[in-house]
């Protein structure tokens, strides 16, 4: 999957691997959060540097779920499915100094659920421009 700041791009074969439309869903909502933040367009003006694309990662693995929630979706269902997809996938983006280990990432999306659900507490829609505030792409 990937984005380039407007388009996002899904292999065929990466939706299989999803065990439910949360999970897939997990992926589309990881490739927004790149877009909403502008982070194709950090990434050109650091000179596509590997620690502000690392640092971008990080972001949109954080925002997924509370994109995710907001659109109905189960936001547990993004550690979930990169807990499983993450072993069966132990090389490739995982061992790039681009992207956090699945573990890491993991370990990331699962701190964010908390603040979610205190966000999202009386029903209401979990603003997520309170947890990374200034980052939209204009």
């Amino acid at each position: 999957a990937q984005t380039r700041g407007f388009i996002i791009e899904l292999a065929v074969q990466l939706l299989p691997e999803a065990r439910s439309d949360d999970e897939a869903a997990t992926m589309v909502a990881h490739e927004l959060a790149h877009n909403i933040l502008g982070h194709w367009q950090r990434n050109v003006a650091a000179g596509r540097s590997y620690l502000v694309t690392r640092r971008n990662e990080r972001e949109a693995d954080r925002m997924a779920p509370w994109l995710m929630a907001n659109a109905g979706y189960d936001p547990a269902a993004a550690p979930r499915f990169f807990a499983q997809w993450g072993p069966r996938h132990s090389g490739g983006i995982t061992r790039s100094p681009t992207h956090d280990s699945w573990q890491d990432r993991v370990t990331a999306i699962q701190a964010e659920l908390p603040a979610l659900a205190a966000a999202r507490a009386g029903g209401q829609l979990a603003d997520w421009r309170q947890r990374f505030p200034g980052q939209m792409a204009e």
